[in-house]
């Protein structure tokens, strides 16, 4: 009896620890916490299963947080994503979306999931029919295309086939990335490459027409002059003002066609410097004496300051006449009756810097900006004023920089202007005797700036 009775005891407290396991287990399912432990004291076979039970339970915690962990990782690599990401389901139901796809939509991922993308409105339901998601789902093949939305953005859109193990397509990963700012600087560029080919095509067709005009003209203003002189006769005083007027035309006109050429010459990279020493006081003096006779139409007075330390610089003599020739004939241009035109050299360092001032009716700030820039005047068409293209200070900047030089105005309406550029006085250092470039450009001004 004593045997039976020690026996039952035993079982009864075996069945009971036993139990104490089945529940903690049937708990540990039911709350899905695998961070509990059971505790038990003893050294027989079931504190070995409870120890077991607690091993596997730490197994499958520390797999269950490196799952989360690679989860977590990866939800934030694609939640960083710009482009969007949408995971659809065989039946075109959203099973997973970035951030950047949530946010788009406007919603979170469980409003998300209750969309069938087949039958969504906007432009979800849009790709879906233009990306032939069935089709996919069959032959298991990528498809991309481009797509323009509604308000005019444009999309790269991917659809990509998930397969399983077995080969069978489970989902479909779909990304949309917004191309719009691409596109737009991709047509920025053609759109300049294509400008670009259009100017050389207008400088080199500007540069053989003037060829071209410059043949006859030539003849016509020689021949004028001959006639002028009186080499085929004599002629009458009415005879005598048409083959002045003939003459002067054929001149002015020529004058443009020359700045035409030299402008087209720039925009090609192909005009060309050719340097040599000259006396500064010479060269200023020539111009002055070749434009004192429009100046006394207007009774305007040149007169030239010349820094004493000056007496020769290398630089291109022809071109360097005609910046001169340019920035004093406007000053003459827009001076007063009874005016002073003042051109002034000085030296600043290792370059010498040439002002032309005038008294004159000066320039708006609002007009400005058109100072510099190639067929650009301060006085429009429909109410001209004053003759001339608009090229003569576009190739004063020009042909300053081939020079290596600056350029600066300052100016101040009804109180004249002070046009002024500098070059070194011994040449361009950084090029050596000759400098063929490029160096056009549509820089703003502003005053007493430096272009």
């Amino acid at each position: 009896m004593t045997g039976v009775g020690v026996k039952f005891v035993l079982d009864k407290i075996f069945v009971s620890r036993l139990k104490e396991i089945d529940d903690f287990v049937t708990r540990v399912r039911s709350e899905k916490d695998l961070s509990r432990r059971l505790s038990f004291e003893g050294n027989d076979e079931l504190d070995r299963l409870v120890s077991e039970i607690n091993g596997m339970l730490n197994e499958i915690y520390l797999t269950e947080q490196e799952l989360k962990a690679q989860a977590s990782e990866k939800k934030v690599l694609l939640d960083s994503l710009n482009e969007m990401a949408v995971f659809v389901s065989p039946e075109f139901k959203v099973l997973w979306a970035n951030k950047a796809a949530l946010e788009y939509a406007k919603m979170d991922l469980e409003e998300a999931a209750k969309v069938n993308l087949k039958y969504a409105t906007g432009l979800a339901s849009i790709l879906v029919e233009r990306l032939h998601f069935e089709e996919i789902f069959t032959a298991g093949e990528k498809i991309s295309e481009e797509h323009v939305a509604e308000d005019g953005s444009i999309w790269f859109v991917q659809a990509i086939p998930v397969p399983d193990e077995n080969g069978k397509i489970i989902g479909i990963l779909q990304t949309w990335r917004d191309i719009t700012e691409r596109k737009r600087a991709e047509k920025l560029l053609y759109d300049k490459q294509m400008a670009e080919t259009a100017n050389r095509t207008k400088s080199e067709f500007l540069a053989n027409m003037s060829h071209e005009l410059r043949t006859p003209l030539n003849s016509i203003i020689g021949f004028s002059d001959l006639l002028s002189e009186k080499i085929y006769g004599e002629l009458n005083e009415k005879q005598s003002r048409a083959v002045g007027n003939i003459s002067s035309s054929g001149k002015h006109l020529l004058k443009l066609i020359n700045d035409i050429l030299d402008l087209s010459k720039v925009e090609a990279g192909k005009f060309e410097l050719d340097y040599k020493e000259f006396e500064l006081a010479s060269n200023l003096n020539a111009i002055k004496k070749l434009l004192d006779p429009i100046a006394e139409r207007k009774k305007i007075k040149i007169e030239i300051d010349l820094d004493k330390d000056l007496s020769t610089i290398r630089a291109d003599e022809a071109r360097f006449a005609q910046i001169i020739y340019n920035l004093v004939d406007n000053a003459i241009k827009f001076s007063h009756e009874n005016g002073i035109v003042n051109v002034i050299a000085q030296k600043k360092g290792d370059l010498v810097e040439i002002m032309v001032k005038d008294k004159g009716i000066g320039i708006k700030t609002e007009n400005q900006h058109k100072l510099f820039k190639p067929f650009s005047q301060i006085d429009s068409f429909s109410s001209k004023k004053f003759q001339g293209t608009g090229l003569g200070l576009s190739l004063v900047k020009q042909i300053v920089h081939l020079h290596g030089g600056y350029v600066w105005y300052r100016s101040k309406i009804g109180e004249g202007s002070t046009f002024a550029f500098a070059i070194p006085i011994i040449g361009d250092k950084r090029n050596g005797r000759d400098r063929k470039t490029n160096i056009f450009n549509d820089t703003e001004t502003t005053e007493n700036t430096k272009l």
